[in-house]
């Protein structure tokens, strides 16, 4: 959240960095995360969104099938191999990376909300930030410095502050508004 970005990597089998994404509506998610115990952290994208950035469903082949795929249709494809290899539960769909790049840029206008484990949990992260101060070459403090001087500060990413994000109560098996974005 802090990068803004999703980081890909190529998906088993596969050659090509990919980010993929759980396709899942509210009742799927329901049951990912109380009867299946997926941990519950994740960013919310539309389904159109995702279309939008060249993504789309996987393919689930059969292991003769999956033998038979080019290596660039391999990245769209997950091997399913009755309960050897049973994956159609995660309804997964995929974003290619473009080449050269190692994921992709994640703004507010692109993610409907977030979802975490903690109720108190935030994304806080130290940074370095210009004081009203100035220093000298040597790093002291002086009036005819030539560098402001840099302090570490606590920040929430700027995505944070623009986007909602729910915890998901185990217990009462319900999704709860614990951020709202900041109104402008």
């Amino acid at each position: 959240m802090g990068r803004q970005a999703a980081r890909g990597s190529p998906p088993f089998g596969a050659a090509n960095r990919m980010v993929c994404f759980s396709g899942s509506p509210v009742e799927h998610l329901h049951w990912l995360l109380h009867d299946q115990a997926f941990p519950p952290w994740a960013l919310l994208f539309t389904r159109e969104w995702v279309y939008q950035a060249e993504g789309g469903p996987v393919w689930y082949t059969r292991e003769a099938q999956h033998r038979t795929l080019t290596a660039e249709r391999r990245n769209w494809a997950v091997r399913f191999e009755g309960y050897t290899s049973d994956w159609p539960h995660e309804r997964e769909w995929r974003v290619p990376v473009p080449p050269g790049f190692t994921g992709l840029q994640i703004t507010a206008g692109i993610v409907n909300a977030v979802l975490i484990g903690e109720p108190t949990w935030a994304p806080w992260r130290q940074v370095l930030e210009p004081t009203s101060y100035l220093i000298d070459m040597d790093g002291t403090p002086g009036l005819d410095g030539v560098a402001p001087e840099l302090a570490p500060q606590w920040r929430l990413p700027a995505l944070w502050e623009r986007i909602p994000a729910f915890w998901w109560d185990r217990a009462d098996r319900r999704f709860v508004l614990v951020h709202a974005p900041a109104q402008s």
